[in-house]
Order: C-alpha cells, then sequence, then structure tokens
C-alpha cells in the first residue's frame, strides 16, 4: 500500500523530523474533494503561494490528464520541501519509469518521519521494493588493456571500472579506447537486472591482435601467409611467380 501524502501546515525542518501532529495532517491515504475543501493550510509567502496553487492543479488533473499534473506537482516540489509534492513526484517518477528518482524521494518521506510514526512502515516497504527494481551495469577493463579508454553511458562519464545503478530500460555505451574505432552499443535492462560489459570488447581487442600460424605446420601454404603478412604486396608477387616456376615444371614433366 502507498500512503499519498498532502501539504502540512507549514514546511518541516529538514534538519529534524517532522513532529507526528505535523505528519498527521501531512498524510491522507485517498485524497477526495472534501479533502481538500476542509483542509486549512497557512502560507508564509508567494513562493509558497504558488507551491499551494501548483499542487491543487496537480490534484484537479491527476484523474483525467496524470502528465500535466506531474508537471505541476514538479513545480510545486521546487518551489518546496512538502510532504505532500514530495509523495506525488515520486509517484510520478514510478510510474514513468524513473526508479532512482523515485528512491530518492522515498528516503526523504522516510526520513523525515518519526519511528513511531504509523505510516513509516508502509513507506518503508515501498522502499524496499524501489529497490530491488534498480538495474546495474558492471564495466570491466580487462587487466592487458594498458591503453587509454574513456566511456560515457547514457552521455555521462563512468569510470572505468565501476558499477553504475542505472533506470530500468535502454541505456546507450559509447567506449573510446586509444588506437581502436569508437564502440557504440545499447544496452536494455529489465527491474533489478545486472549485467557485465567488458571495455573494449572481445571483438575490438581481436581485431587489433597479430596473426600466428599454428607451431609444427608451417606448409607451402602457411609460409607463403605468413610471408604475406610480413614482407606486404612484395612477398604477395614472388609467391604468385614462384608458383607460375612450380607449375611450369610440373606440366613439362608430364608431358
Amino acid at each position: 500500500m502507498t500512503s499519498r501524502v498532502a501539504h502540512g501546515e507549514q514546511p518541516p525542518n529538514p534538519t529534524r523530523p517532522a513532529t507526528r501532529s505535523q505528519v498527521r495532517r501531512a498524510v491522507i491515504w485517498g485524497l477526495s474533494s472534501l479533502a481538500l475543501s476542509t483542509s486549512h493550510v497557512v502560507w508564509a509567502g508567494s513562493a509558497e503561494d504558488e507551491a499551494r496553487r501548483s499542487f491543487e492543479e496537480g490534484l484537479a488533473l491527476e484523474s483525467t490528464q496524470p502528465d500535466e499534473a506531474c508537471k505541476s506537482f514538479r513545480k510545486s516540489l521546487d518551489l518546496t520541501r512538502e510532504l505532500g509534492p514530495l509523495a506525488k513526484v515520486k509517484e510520478c517518477d514510478l510510474r514513468q519509469g524513473k526508479i532512482l528518482e523515485a528512491r530518492e524521494k522515498l528516503r526523504e518521506l522516510t526520513g523525515r518521519l518519526r519511528p513511531d510514526d504509523p505510516d513509516l512502515a508502509a513507506l518503508t516497504q515501498e522502499l524496499s521494493e524501489v529497490e530491488a527494481r534498480v538495474a546495474r551495469i558492471e564495466i570491466a577493463l580487462p587487466p592487458e588493456v594498458t591503453v587509454s579508454v574513456r566511456v560515457t553511458l547514457d552521455t555521462t562519464p563512468v569510470t572505468v571500472p565501476s558499477t553504475v545503478e542505472v533506470n530500468p530500460g535502454a541505456h546507450e555505451l559509447v567506449v573510446e579506447t586509444e588506437g581502436k574505432p569508437v564502440e557504440r552499443s545499447t544496452i536494455t535492462l529489465g527491474d533489478g537486472e545486472a549485467r557485465k560489459v567488458q571495455v573494449p570488447s572481445e571483438a575490438s581487442l581481436r581485431a587489433s591482435a597479430p596473426m600466428i600460424p599454428p607451431e609444427g605446420n608451417l606448409t607451402g601454404l602457411g609460409i607463403a601467409g605468413v610471408v604475406v603478412g610480413s614482407v606486404g604486396v612484395a612477398g604477395l608477387i614472388g609467391g604468385a611467380i614462384t608458383g607460375g616456376m612450380l607449375l611450369s615444371s610440373q606440366s613439362e614433366f608430364e608431358q
């Protein structure tokens, strides 16, 4: 069950827990027109007045235009850290897949309630459920890589190696390795999923590895291949001429 928090009588001091009486006036489990009409809140300035108006606009739009309602709730929260806007924006974050953002708001909500508050248990349970939905990407660096590697995840620089918490969904990974082409990939994660990603990729490492023939199996063709790789075009031409001479000798022998 998710608690639904309305405006309190005055903004609680963020440096200390809210009193039980403040929280009880701030928490409502089912917002209704009656609750709104009987709620008496005294605000101390224009910013608080605007926050109150935005919050009430959000409540009016919530059932028919949830996206517009969230905009109003966010505007209210930008103006004040009241429990009502904080709880409503948390709900918006969850609905929009912003799990990390919702977790931070739940942490603040639970941190501002006294240990004996009757609503604390439900919010703590919700926080635990949201924590389980956080996805993680482990960025691993192979020990043999000694060149510079720069990684960005959704345009944000990431330390290598590290484990990054992300919202479930698609994420763009960009890897810039010294002396190699830029690698771009999309990583899609579900709720609570963890993924390990090596940077640079195995394919990138293999692309730059030298070609070495197997020991003890250097046939004529194998030797020619080594020569081509080492000498280049000149060696290839030389191999072609030698092959032609051998074929010519064989033809004369059979005649």
